[in-house]
């Protein structure tokens, strides 16, 4: 089983690789207790385009493409999914993760968001509240949730009730 991350633009800033980089060895070593092979954040390039739908487009076609390639649950981040609780996504990732040979993929729009073909595409859709995130805490705040919900599943203490 493997665990990706499709998102939009490049993390830049060396703070916050610091931090993306820190939750993918947490992740990968403690998601082994529950059959995770990898965990990986793939990056596509942030259109240039001057309006906001081709930006999205653009974006949504390089998704795309990207996704044929490959099997797997698709997980949409987008502002009008379905709010959960870390019980509520570790639990809905515990299904998931029931067969070893399910692969999951989280997608993290640009600055506009997903296109309609991404959400369209998608097999659950989850917000992270009513709040407005940059993209690079986004997705930081996305591996943190993911950790969340391994050690959750394993009963390990990062988790308090």
């Amino acid at each position: 089983m493997k665990f990706e991350i499709l998102a939009v633009g490049k993390m830049r800033d060396e703070i916050y690789k610091n931090i993306s980089n820190d939750y993918v060895k947490k992740i990968i070593h403690l998601g082994k207790n529950i059959g995770l092979k990898n965990f990986e954040i793939i990056e596509i390039n942030k259109s240039t385009d001057i309006n906001a739908t081709s930006r999205k487009i653009k974006e949504a076609e390089l998704m795309l493409d990207y996704l044929k390639k490959i099997k797997t649950t698709i997980i949409a981040l987008d502002e009008n999914g379905v709010n959960m609780s870390s019980q509520s996504f570790s639990n809905t990732l515990n299904k998931l993760t029931d067969s070893l040979n399910n692969n999951i993929i989280f997608i993290i729009g640009g600055p506009d968001g997903l296109d309609n073909s991404i959400i369209k595409k998608a097999d659950i859709c989850i917000a992270f509240g009513s709040f407005t995130w940059p993209h690079k805490i986004a997705r930081i705040l996305l591996q943190e949730q993911i950790y969340r919900a391994i050690s959750i599943i394993c009963k390990h203490p990062y988790h308090r009730v």
